[in-house]
């Protein structure tokens, strides 16, 4: 089984379903989760394929996943359009991992237009608190990510 990182990924991902330009959200996503054509189980033990697709979505092709989360993270964030590229892609992440949905009250600061404040809830979970202490930078620094955009906010 070959999982597939950065670059490497996005080449794979843009082959697999002959995609000839990836916006930046879905980049970011493909950079953040990696890319196999293979079944896995991920560090939680959750079967896992294609571009960290779980449940349901491990069936369907990525660039529809895709556009099911983008529209989740609109619904979730009112004004989602109008943000800055890199926050759109920061929200989204967050949403396609499930953290932007859970983080109720990083989401009404947020939608207050209180970033600073929104940005440090969001890194205020037990999930960031633990797998930072174990030093699994894969999950912390693109929960930094997201912090940081919505922090760039401000």
């Amino acid at each position: 089984m070959k999982v597939y990182h950065g670059s490497q990924a996005l080449v794979k991902v843009a082959e697999k379903f002959n995609l000839t330009c990836i916006p930046e959200d879905m980049a970011q996503l493909i950079l953040h989760e990696g890319f196999c054509e293979e079944f896995y189980e991920d560090d939680k033990g959750v079967r896992t394929t294609g571009v960290g697709q779980t449940g349901k979505y491990a069936y369907l092709p990525f660039p529809i996943v895709y556009e099911m989360f983008k529209d989740k993270a609109i619904q979730l964030t009112p004004g989602y359009t109008n943000l800055p590229p890199e926050v759109q892609a920061a929200i989204l992440s967050a949403t396609y991992r499930g953290d932007w949905k859970q983080s109720r009250r990083t989401r009404a600061l947020f939608n207050k237009g209180e970033y600073l404040l929104a940005a440090k809830e969001f890194l205020n979970n037990e999930e960031y608190r633990s797998r930072k202490a174990k030093g699994d930078d894969g999950v912390t620094k693109r929960m930094e990510f997201v912090s940081r955009a919505i922090e760039s906010l401000a």
